[in-house]
């Protein structure tokens, strides 16, 4: 007679199910590592794309360009969002300063988090920026802001990797810290030089393997020593 199996439990990883919307880029979007090699390239474009040059971001060929001039579109650098392979929103980053027109024109849906798909990737540890570039510049996910919402916590929680938050070393980061600590996650205080105030900048000067690895090696999960951290301005250099 065959013996009954035993019963084997095996742990799955199972993706959170969050679902968005389908929604386009701006009018006239074309990718702008295309835009800029064609036979006369338009010069918003080339200032656009001097912009990522001068922080080591040209290596992403996803960006792209338009020349909308709402919300002075053609003078930003948009940045899609993808979430389960199709496109779900897109920030656009103005390069230049201008009175009343804000850093960052954005379309992206509730509970997203940038890199989306980025969370379920075979790693150890998930590293949490503040802004798109930042998580650009280090293949990692951003909080799109210095705040997170209950949903964004819930679905970071449920991935089961370290977490390791890395703020803008400004007094907007320390926000973004205190989501940390309240959920347990490791903070990051990366040795870098004082005037590096995030990873984007840092990967300009550093490089990409360094920077990810400081991020790391200055991770700390002490709350004691994180809040003394926090309250004398490690994050501001």
């Amino acid at each position: 007679m065959k013996e009954k199996e035993d019963d084997v439990v095996v742990n799955k990883q199972t993706h959170y199910a969050v679902d968005f919307d389908e929604k386009q880029l701006p009018n006239n979007s074309k990718l702008l590592s295309e835009v800029v090699k064609s036979s006369n390239p338009p010069t918003d474009a080339l200032f656009v794309y001097k912009y990522l040059m001068d922080r080591g971001l040209d290596f992403y060929d996803k960006f792209y360009w338009s020349t909308d001039p709402y919300m002075k579109i053609n003078e930003r650098v948009i940045i899609p969002f993808y979430a389960n392979g199709k496109l779900v929103g897109y920030t656009a980053r103005i390069i230049k300063n201008y009175d009343n027109v804000p850093k960052y024109y954005s379309v992206v849906q509730p509970g997203y988090i940038y890199n989306f798909d980025h969370l379920y990737k075979d790693r150890k540890y998930l590293i949490i920026t503040e802004g798109v570039l930042d998580a650009l510049a280090i293949d990692s996910v951003s909080s799109l802001g210095n705040k997170l919402t209950q949903g964004q916590i819930e679905l970071i929680n449920s991935i089961g990797k370290t977490v390791i938050v890395c703020p803008d070393r400004d007094k907007s980061g320390g926000n973004l810290i205190d989501v940390a600590v309240e959920n347990n996650w490791l903070v990051s205080f990366p040795q870098w030089e004082e005037n590096v105030k995030d990873c984007a900048e840092a990967v300009s000067k550093y490089g990409r393997l360094y920077t990810v690895q400081s991020v790391i090696n200055g991770a700390i999960g002490n709350v004691a020593k994180i809040k003394v951290l926090k309250t004398i301005g490690a994050t501001n250099g």
